[in-house]
């Protein structure tokens, strides 16, 4: 009776599979690949992925000139005493420089993996600094570059909904405080960065 009772309470544990290409890297890799392979990550992106998405959100910088451009006579019956660029572009330039600087730091952080040989706590550990670091280039981008380039771009797309913005004080052309973060030396800055670092990322690697 109890044989039969363990019988019925005991159930079969299957193993646990894992995947040709993680286990390719635990078995055949070295520190870091086994250390990335076996590390949960909120971005398991390689370092060069890394650093191209930063150049992406650096490109997208590039939009704001077109987005202001197309809707120039509108903003001046809507800010008639702006005489600067609105306050989101200045918001782009800030995040685009902090983009730049992520991005160098996973350049650099590519450069540590490629030239020394690190064991498997260190390669962790790198791993896990790496994510930490892609969290906030995410924020950053997607808060302080990808999400005022959408709306200036939806504007330009829309002039009824710049009027329904602004009918519920929502000034999506509200204007900055200086004029060096004009329109067109963010989106120029934009590109400039972009390229910088898809070049520093060609030629380190």
């Amino acid at each position: 009776m109890y044989g039969t009772a363990l019988k019925c309470v005991k159930t079969k544990r299957r193993p646990v599979e894992m995947s040709s290409d993680i286990s390719d890297a635990v078995l055949d890799g070295d520190a870091y690949e086994q250390a990335a392979a076996l590390t949960r990550r909120v971005f398991p992106l390689s370092l060069t992925g890394k650093i191209r998405a930063c150049s992406a959100v650096l490109a997208a910088a590039v939009l704001l000139f077109p987005a202001i451009t197309t809707r120039r006579e509108l903003i001046a019956q809507l800010e008639p005493a702006a005489d600067a660029s609105p306050a989101l572009v200045s918001v782009v330039a800030l995040g685009s420089a902090v983009t730049f600087l992520f991005g160098l730091v996973f350049v650099r952080q590519r450069h540590v993996v490629d030239t020394r040989t690190l064991d498997l706590e260190t390669a962790t550990r790198l791993v896990r600094t790496e994510d930490v670091l892609m969290t906030f280039a995410v924020s950053t981008g997607l808060l302080f570059v990808l999400v005022p380039v959408a709306l200036l771009l939806a504007g330009a797309l829309s002039s009824d909904l710049v009027v329904y913005l602004y009918e519920r004080d929502i000034r999506l052309y509200r204007p900055s405080g200086g004029s060096y973060t004009t329109t067109a030396r963010v989106s120029l800055a934009g590109a400039v960065l972009a390229s910088v670092l898809l070049l520093v990322e060609a030629a380190t690697r």
